[in-house]
């Protein structure tokens, strides 16, 4: 095996951060990486990069350049940033529809901080934070929060990650 090392000091660079923080490969096979304060790029071979960025102002943009987490969910991109919500992504408009934790905005989400995306085996969409584990409803465009017992008296409720395991229940 080998391993390519790419950097914003490439001559054409695919990344506008070094700070890679999640990676994923999409059903068609395009590589997407969520940059810390360098946005998200999709990869699909060395002379086909595209570099999203956020643009004040513009709500079809990335929300924000500080990338947490990305999933694939219903043919769209999801991406979770620190603290500013999270962008959806159209493959077909190549642009952004945003998620923000601002009561009466019409993509409204309970929470700025999401830290993880997850698709399970069954399709559907879960959002890791620091509230909880949150359940997307397509059909209404919501997220409902789902209360879980812990094993330790505790008020946190912190989720950082989100696995399934081959019976389907949840790590």
């Amino acid at each position: 095996s080998t391993f390519i090392n790419f950097n914003i000091d490439d001559p054409k660079p695919i990344i506008a951060a070094n700070a890679v923080i999640s990676i994923i490969e999409d059903h068609d096979g395009t590589i997407w990486l969520g940059t810390y304060n360098g946005g998200l790029t999709a990869y699909k071979g060395k002379n086909d990069v595209t570099i999203y960025r956020h643009k004040h102002n513009d709500s079809t943009s990335l929300v924000w350049d500080k990338i947490k987490s990305i999933c694939e969910y219903n043919n769209e991109i999801w991406v979770a940033t620190y603290g500013m919500g999270i962008s959806v992504f159209n493959k077909k408009t190549k642009t952004f529809k945003q998620y923000k934790n601002i009561p009466g905005y019409s993509n409204f989400i309970p929470t700025s901080w999401v830290n993880k995306l997850f698709t399970d085996s069954q399709g559907i969409l879960w959002l890791g934070t620091y509230d909880g584990i949150y359940k997307y409803i397509a059909k209404t465009n919501t997220f409902q929060l789902c209360i879980f017992e812990t094993t330790v008296n505790t008020d946190k409720n912190h989720v950082f990650d989100i696995f399934e395991d081959n019976r389907g229940d949840f790590w």
